[in-house]
């Protein structure tokens, strides 16, 4: 859990200072992180689902996957890996 955590830490203060227009991306507006079964960090975005292997960034989104709308409000993974995410604005 601490290692996770601090994982997250580390590549929150790397997405601040990362270009979000290099992800093809027009905002990088965070909502929500989760950290599956192999490590891959995804973070839910306005502007799509973005995944970090340690090593290679991936975007989903509405024009290259088949992503329903590009407003992620949240993921999780199960204890079976997979990934359940939801769309549209988060709930107060």
């Amino acid at each position: 859990m601490a290692r996770h955590l601090l994982l997250m830490i580390l590549l929150i203060r790397v997405l601040l200072n990362y270009s979000h227009s290099a992800w093809g991306l027009d905002t990088c507006y965070i909502r929500c992180l989760s950290i599956d079964l192999y490590n891959i960090l995804w973070i839910g975005t306005d502007s799509g689902l973005i995944s970090y292997d340690g090593v290679n960034w991936t975007v989903y989104n509405e024009q290259n996957s088949d992503l329903p709308m590009n407003s992620v409000s949240d993921v999780q993974t199960d204890v079976y890996g997979n990934k359940w995410v939801a769309f549209g604005q988060p709930s107060a």
